[in-house]
């Protein structure tokens, strides 16, 4: 017959006071609030753009904006869609105040100009490549099918050098054309990435975490602010968060909204 070994009282009472400490410190660190500092909301529903005959999957969250330009004899509509720093005022996650969040924009410009759309996206591209820096890089134009009919398009790497603090910070940009009952459509949808390390990273001592790292930052009344990361991200030694997102999330979250166009008319 088996027996189950004995503990002595001293071990017997050592375990009993290691569970007592360490079971509100695990059950703690369950309870931390969440962070994903790459997170761009989408729970898209349709919204119709009347006067360029579409509508476009969006989050009824996002900040929406439309404007109105004539210039000779041509009108232009606008549409445009934004996940930008008035949005996290309304939105924040846990951690927000000490982190720069990840920005998503979208516009649709309408006009009746559509006879001769794979011209104008030809234009369109030439006129965008001349504005490069020497870090920029554009693809060559495609063209693609879509549920809104056949879609000219390229995309671009954007580079961008902030002062302060003097970060460079890179985009993912898709510039698009399409054909719609009412004219033409221009796409511009651009999503930020992350920090080019190359250049800025080691020097600002950025350091690249993962899930589950927990963040940390005093704060002025003497507390302490704790967090759990759910995404990989850029950690300054202060405590200060930067996202980290990729081409690839950032390509596949602009072709999402591409495959939901719709022609309303």
């Amino acid at each position: 017959m088996l027996h189950s070994p004995r503990l002595s009282l001293p071990k017997l009472i050592l375990l009993c006071l290691a569970c007592a400490l360490f079971a509100p410190l695990n059950a703690s660190a369950q309870n931390l609030p969440k962070h994903n500092a790459n997170w761009l909301p989408y729970t898209p529903q349709q919204v119709k753009l009347d006067k360029c005959g579409l509508s476009v999957p969006v989050d009824p969250r996002w900040i929406y904006e439309t404007k109105t330009k004539q210039k000779n004899g041509l009108t232009t509509y606008s549409y445009h869609f934004s996940i930008n720093p008035t949005f996290w005022k309304k939105y924040p996650q846990p951690f927000s105040k000490f982190a720069l969040e990840p920005q998503f924009y979208f516009s649709v410009y309408c006009d009746a100009r559509g006879d001769d759309v794979a011209g104008f996206a030809k234009r369109f591209q030439k006129i965008s490549a001349k504005s490069k820096t020497e870090r920029d890089s554009y693809s060559p134009l495609a063209k693609k099918n879509t549920p809104a009919g056949k879609l000219y398009y390229f995309t671009k790497v954007d580079h961008t050098i902030n002062a302060k603090p003097l970060l460079h910070r890179r985009s993912d940009q898709l510039h698009g054309v399409l054909k719609t009952p009412n004219g033409k459509a221009t796409l511009y949808f651009n999503a930020s990435r992350d920090l080019d390390h190359t250049l800025h990273v080691d020097v600002f001592g950025y350091k690249k975490r993962k899930n589950g790292f927990i963040l940390e930052k005093q704060l002025d009344d003497g507390g302490v602010l704790r967090a759990e990361l759910t995404s990989k991200a850029y950690v300054k030694p202060n405590g200060n968060l930067h996202y980290f997102r990729t081409r690839k999330q950032n390509l596949d979250f602009i072709w999402k909204i591409i495959k939901g166009l719709r022609v309303t008319s």
